[in-house]
Parts: C-alpha cells; structure tokens; sequence
C-alpha cells in the first residue's frame, strides 16, 4: 500500500404521404434549431469546506459560460482535504471520483454529495435550469464521493470507513428516500476519512450497468472492478463480486450504449491506461488490455455515447480519444486532442446528444467547453468560464469537483 500511496502523494502535491413526411422534417428541423439556440445549463460543486455550494452557469452563443446562480447545500465539502500535506501547495484531486454530481434522468432534478458532512443535497431543477434546495438526506456512511440512478432510483457511494453503498427511492418532487435493506458494506480497508493523497486507493464511482439490473464499483486500493446484482425490489446483492482490473488502479469509467465497460486505470508512477471490459452475468470479462494513453495520470472519462471515449490526461493537461467498437474493442484516435496549458484538467461532462463536453480544470476552478465533432471525434474549443479561485480560511486553494450538464 504504501509503495502505491507514494506516488500518489508526490501527484497531489505537485501537480460529467410525401408531403406530409417533408412537413413533419421541416418541423422537426426548426424545432432542433429552436432547441440548439436555447442555452445550457451547467453545474459545478465547490467541495467548500465547512459550506459547500453549487455554482449554475449558462452557455453564451460563443461558447463561454456565464455564472448565473450559487446557492448552498446545506453540507460540508473536503475542502483541499490536505491535513496531511503542505498548506503552501496547490491539490489537484481532493476527493478522488467521478458521478459527485448528477441530474436525474428528466432533468428535473439534480443531486449532489457532501463528503464533509456525510450527506447528500437534492435540488428542484427549473424549467430555466436554475437550482432550489429542497432535501438533506443521510448518506449512512462517511465520505460520500459518488452517484448513480436509474430514473427510479439512486445509490451513493461512501468511499470512508471500510467504504459502503446504500439506496433511495425518488419521489414525485424527486426527493429521496431511503430503500430499506439496501445498505451494503464493502469491506474495504480503506482510511476513516481519506486525504487527498489516499483517495485514489479508495473506492472512486458507483454506477448501474445499462440494463439497470447490476452496480459496478472501482476499488483502487484492491485493484478491482466491484458488481453487485439488483433485484427486482431494488435492493443489491449481500455480497460484491470482484474482477481484476488490468491497469493497476481503476479510477473511473464509462459505459458505452453497447454496454461496454471502458475503464481509466492508472500505475503507481502515474502512467496511463485505458481498458474495457464486457460485462457477463457478475463477471468482467477483458477486452482491451491496458492500452497506454502517453498521458499522466489518466484518471477520468467520458464518452458521447457510442463510439468516442475521451481521456482526460491530468498531469499533462491533455485529452486523448479513442475509439469503441461495437464489442468494445478500444483504439487511439488522437492522443492530444485538446492542450488544456497545464491547468491539470480533472472531472469532466458531456451533454445527451454527446455534442458538447465539459472540464474542469483544477487550477484556478474555471470549466473548459468543447465542441465535438459526432462523426470523427474532433474537439475544439468553444469557450471557458471565469477562474472561481475558491480558498479556505487559511488562503489555500480549493479545488472544485463534480460537474454535470442539462
């Protein structure tokens, strides 16, 4: 463990008829301008400790994102989560997941983890995109770092203690209750409450597979892919069953519409890698091997859906893009796709019709928006918003985390 911890604590540190038919086309043409004119919403947890807040920024026409709302959780962030660090030096990765952040399948609501106070923020999203607080809720474990739903419910993931899952069911108003008997613990021996040099051997992302009948689960620290089946109740197995991952520590991932499971996996000496996997029963099954990004410290993914995952290659600022065949079989596109000029880009998004994407870049708290091109893969740069530069009360930066799009 502490072979792997060290490397890890040097990154931290250093470093989401006829007629009739041509009618109907036109309509739907003028209704897809219509609808490609109106502005995104896009949203940004702080991770502020003690006060965590959630920032709403809107798409301008040329790209950049204006701040339009901030309001709080009602929770408490990890701040830089560096207790065991140099205050003097700037973090990158102070919760170490994907999915902190997430919109519900309608849009109409968005929920998001404190990992400070153990707990999980729900909002009313309006028709404008803007953001009302309506619900607290327990995450019934500590330090919660990720989210999953399948529009009828959402588990959480507690990355702290010996890590664990638990289950909610949403309401009319999407408020959350707890699904009884959904409560998991891992087992993991993971820290009570990871810094940020030990996140990344804690559990990072919870998330259904596409047919919403299993929750898969990174184990950094044990270097697994963790699969619980869900019943028909909702509730998930008593107990996980573990895969071996073929990178060294898996971070985060994606799964493709075909139903791929594309993973960002990373060595001890920072060196990336992307793998897939092809989900069998309870069991992963390898596709492609740990193909080397050339990247840094590859850690987090997004995909547009089908066929383009996306890299993003933290300690060289860079993204990378591969392509996904229909059984998963992973290849380079590009290995830069887009130079982010060192700002150590970390948590990303992209929107449902995989036309835009969405990064954060740690240093200076600001988003970078990204044109994609559907039929090569192309990025190209839209826009950014203006730097947050969040500090604690000792002046040190904090760096947000968890972003999502509507």
């Amino acid at each position: 463990m502490q072979k792997l911890l060290k490397p890890f604590l040097l990154y931290t540190v250093a470093l989401g008829g006829l007629s009739s038919a041509s009618a109907s086309a036109n309509t739907n043409d003028e209704l897809s301008a219509e609808l490609s004119t109106l502005p995104q919403a896009v949203y940004l947890m702080t991770n502020e400790s003690p006060v965590n807040s959630m920032i709403v920024y809107h798409t301008r026409t040329d790209g950049s994102l204006a701040l339009s709302q901030r309001l709080k959780t009602g929770g408490a962030g990890v701040g830089n989560n560096d207790d065991n660090l140099f205050d003097e030096v700037p973090l990158i990765d102070p919760m170490g997941s994907q999915n902190s952040v997430i919109l519900s399948e309608d849009k109409n609501s968005l929920y998001a983890v404190n990992p400070g106070s153990g707990d999980i923020s729900v909002f009313h999203v309006n028709e404008k995109g803007g953001l009302q607080l309506i619900q607290v809720v327990d995450s019934l474990g500590e330090f919660p770092v990720s989210l999953t739903t399948d529009g009828e419910l959402v588990y959480v993931l507690n990355a702290g203690g010996s890590g664990s899952i638990a289950g909610y069911t949403i309401g009319e108003k999407g408020d959350l209750t707890y699904l009884p008997n959904s409560a998991r613990k891992l087992g993991l021996n993971n820290p009570v409450f990871p810094n940020a040099a030990e996140v990344p051997l804690t559990p990072g992302q919870v998330s259904f597979d596409n047919d919403e009948r299993r929750l898969i689960i990174t184990n950094g620290g044990g270097q697994e892919l963790l699969t619980y089946s869900v019943l028909n109740n909702g509730t998930p197995s008593y107990y996980a069953t573990s895969s071996p991952t073929a990178g060294i520590i898996p971070f985060d991932f994606i799964i493709s519409d075909n139903g791929a499971l594309v993973v960002a996996e990373v060595a001890p000496d920072l060196t990336g890698f992307i793998s897939s996997y092809e989900i069998s029963d309870l069991n992963l099954r390898n596709v492609t091997s740990a193909l080397p990004t050339n990247g840094v410290a590859s850690c987090w993914i997004v995909s547009n859906g089908d066929r383009f995952a996306y890299m993003i290659n933290t300690g060289s600022s860079t993204i990378s893009t591969y392509e996904m065949a229909r059984n998963g079989q992973l290849s380079l596109v590009k290995e830069v796709s887009a130079d982010l000029n060192g700002s150590f880009p970390i948590d990303a998004t992209m929107t449902p019709d995989g036309r835009s994407m969405f990064v954060i870049n740690s240093q200076g708290g600001s988003i970078s928006h990204f044109d994609v091109d559907p039929t090569n893969g192309t990025l190209t740069l839209r826009g950014k918003s203006a730097p947050l530069n969040l500090t604690d009360e000792k002046g040190n930066q904090v760096v947000p985390q968890g972003i999502a799009v509507r």
